[in-house]
């Protein structure tokens, strides 16, 4: 009979369940933020709270309390030192469960563990040359020499004939000789044929009556 045990097994034996609580509760503490099932994330958050108030009295007692469920000594440290000071003016309450949709396979119930008051995230450091920068008040300048080069005069661009309004290069002496020695030659037949043409036309008339 299971008269006032409102605790869900989770489909495991009780060690294996105390297992799987403890790993999910190190896992908040040091990520801050897990997904995991709506059933176990539910059962995590009031294990979860236990150990926070009881890190909250910070004696050796509660050390000792903490470590007999956690069983992992470098939680310890962080849970005492940084987590549970967070949480002085709050009663309860540290974690909370946001409901996420259903999971793609098998459609369990999915959702987010984590803790209500995070980490504060530090400021970024800025570079030595930004500091300088900003310290630095528009219009003055840095006293030394200055390392500024001189403005160099821009050098004239020849303006280079387009493709079409190109001149082409003069022939050379030879080129020129062989083009009038092919001219002539040609002429010279051109000659020859109108000859050639002339003595036939003659002999035919000749013969006619």
């Amino acid at each position: 009979m299971r008269h006032r045990k409102n605790n869900i097994r989770l489909g495991r034996k009780n060690t294996h369940r105390v297992a799987t609580l403890r790993s999910l509760a190190i896992a908040v503490l040091t990520k801050e933020s897990i997904r995991t099932t709506r059933t176990k994330a539910k059962e995590a958050k009031s294990f979860i709270d236990n150990l926070i108030t009881m890190a909250k009295s910070n004696t050796p007692e509660s050390k000792r309390e903490v470590f007999a469920l956690a069983r992992e000594k470098g939680i310890i440290n962080l849970l005492f030192n940084e987590v549970a000071p967070r949480f002085k003016t709050r009663n309860g309450g540290y974690t909370r469960v946001i409901p996420l949709s259903p999971r793609r396979g098998d459609g369990s119930p999915m959702a987010i563990l984590e803790l209500v008051e995070k980490k504060p995230v530090a400021p970024k450091k800025l570079k030595k040359k930004e500091t300088a920068k900003k310290e630095l008040k528009p219009g003055i300048k840095k006293e030394g020499k200055d390392k500024t080069k001189p403005e160099e005069e821009p050098k004239e661009i020849k303006e280079e004939p387009q493709r079409d309004q190109r001149i082409a290069p003069a022939p050379k002496a030879d080129v020129k000789e062989e083009i009038a020695k092919e001219k002539a030659k040609k002429e010279e037949k051109k000659i020859k044929k109108g000859g050639f043409l002339k003595n036939i036309r003659r002999y035919f008339r000749g013969k006619t009556p």
